[in-house]
């Protein structure tokens, strides 16, 4: 998929799902566009390694953490989780 069609996948589902869009979101409300748990998404943030690390997996999302240890997740870091994996498509019929 390219990232024209995952942004626009991403701007679909947050329709969807009533969440407006924005730079940074919560877990739950990644957890709600993607449709998975928070526990999945919080899952796939602990294991993000940087750009050229070896063997980086694709299934991880970027995310940083407030002054007070709540995790952020970038927009752009959702639509290349898109772009990179497919299986959304399939998952929730879009």
């Amino acid at each position: 998929m390219d990232k024209t069609a995952a942004e626009k996948l991403f701007q679909e589902a947050c329709r969807a799902c009533g969440t407006g869009l924005k730079p940074f979101y919560k877990p739950a409300e990644v957890a709600s566009i993607l449709g998975v748990s928070r526990s999945t998404i919080v899952n796939l943030t602990n294991y993000w390694e940087p750009e050229g690390t070896p063997g980086r997996a694709t299934r991880v999302l970027e995310s940083y953490r407030t002054k007070s240890g709540h995790r952020r997740i970038p927009q752009a870091s959702i639509v290349e989780y898109l772009r990179r994996n497919h299986s959304y498509e399939r998952a929730n019929d879009l």
